[in-house]
């Protein structure tokens, strides 16, 4: 785990560098915040499926339907505004998991997935 936030601390220097070179009158804060959070979500599902302990990662449900999730371990159903635990390593990945209903929104932030209407 120790590894895992050294790397993540070099990708935020890294981000950190980049603003300053770019300038920071014409930042686009939100551009680099999304950067930084797309990178931050590919590393945790990057370094989780490729670890044997992998991550814990927490799904909400913030929708007013339940969500049914499954993967290779199993199936489970989440009930509106309610949420659910789950670890993701080498032998079960984040990218093995299917849901339904599939029309609602889902967004990932690192370890946290929140599916809404």
């Amino acid at each position: 785990m120790k590894k895992f936030y050294k790397i993540l601390g070099i990708i935020a220097v890294g981000a950190v560098i980049a603003i300053g070179i770019t300038g920071c009158e014409s930042t686009d804060w939100a551009v680099v915040a999304d950067s930084l959070n797309t990178a931050n979500n590919e590393f945790a599902n990057s370094y989780s499926s490729s670890s044997e302990s992998g991550l814990i990662y927490t799904i909400y449900n913030r929708s007013s339907e339940t969500v049914y999730l499954q993967d290779l371990t199993g199936y489970v159903s989440i009930p509106p505004y309610g949420s659910v635990s789950a670890r993701f390593g080498s032998g079960a990945t984040i990218y093995d998991v299917y849901y339904s209903p599939s029309h609602l929104n889902v967004s990932q932030s690192g370890t946290t997935f929140t599916f809404t209407n």
